[in-house]
Parts: C-alpha cells; sequence; structure tokens
C-alpha cells in the first residue's frame, strides 16, 4: 500500500492515509532502530527529507474530506518543511559561497524558526561573509560534514 512514486517518506503517507481511514495508530518512544549516515545513503540526503515531507504533505492537503484542524495541522507542518528547506538551502549556500543565495534562504527559513544563530549567521554574511567562509571551511573540510 506504499505510494511507488514517493522516494522516501512513504511510509510516513501510508500513516497518513491510515489514519485518515479511521485505522488506530500506536506511537512509543523506546529506540527500535538507528540511522546510518554515509554520503550518498537517502537517510543522509538532507534536501531529499524536507523535499519528501512537503510531496506528502501537498498530497494530503489534496483530499477533499480533510476537517479544518487536519488541514490546519497539515499546513502548519507544511510550513516546518519548507523552513527546513530553505535552511539547507542557505547552509549550502553559504558553505559555496553564494552570499545572496544563501541570506535569502536564511532570511525565508528563519521567518519561521526564528533562531539567533540563524539572525547571527545572517549579519555576518550581510557584514563579513569572507569571516563566515573562513571558520566554516577551516573547521568543515568538505561540505557533507559542514550539512551532517
Amino acid at each position: 500500500m506504499y505510494d511507488s512514486d514517493l522516494r522516501s517518506a512513504e511510509d510516513w503517507d501510508l500513516w497518513l492515509r491510515m489514519a485518515k481511514a479511521g485505522y488506530k495508530l500506536a506511537y512509543h518512544d523506546r529506540v527500535l532502530y538507528r540511522y546510518r549516515l554515509r554520503e550518498g545513503s537517502l537517510s543522509s540526503d538532507k534536501l531529499g527529507l524536507p523535499r519528501a515531507g512537503i510531496a506528502v504533505l501537498n498530497k494530503f492537503l489534496q483530499y477533499k474530506d480533510l476537517t479544518d484542524e487536519e488541514r490546519q495541522l497539515a499546513l502548519r507542518a507544511l510550513r516546518d518543511y519548507q523552513a527546513q528547506l530553505s535552511f539547507i538551502l542557505g547552509r549550502i549556500a553559504t558553505y559555496r559561497g553564494n552570499r545572496c543565495e544563501a541570506i535569502s534562504h536564511l532570511t525565508q527559513a528563519n521567518e519561521v524558526m526564528r533562531k539567533w544563530r540563524v539572525t547571527a549567521a545572517i549579519l555576518i554574511l550581510r557584514v563579513a561573509p569572507w569571516l563566515l567562509y573562513r571558520i566554516i571551511h577551516r573547521r568543515y573540510t568538505t561540505e557533507f560534514e559542514f550539512l551532517h
């Protein structure tokens, strides 16, 4: 019953459809598995995960029979995923030295996230981007390390 059009988050899509159909789902906080992050794996794809969440939520929002509460919760989650995506795109742009792009993405993300560190990064990018680039590249030798 997984949606084969989804590359990842297909389990979450199934759970949403099951819950909407009236099935009971349970949650517990015991750790059952751990992700192994390595370059090239689905779990390490920082852009793929929020994009998959956005795809699942956009699909869910197409349902005609959503209650107002369900729609509002889905829209809030969609906004959060879009902010995560903007944040990651901003980090990538920062690492690559694309100042204007980084400021744009980080500003979009911070409208939702409201983190002082993101605000500080935007300020440094505006005033002394070379300083931020130097710190980042000295501490993280690859973009993969910087994003994880």
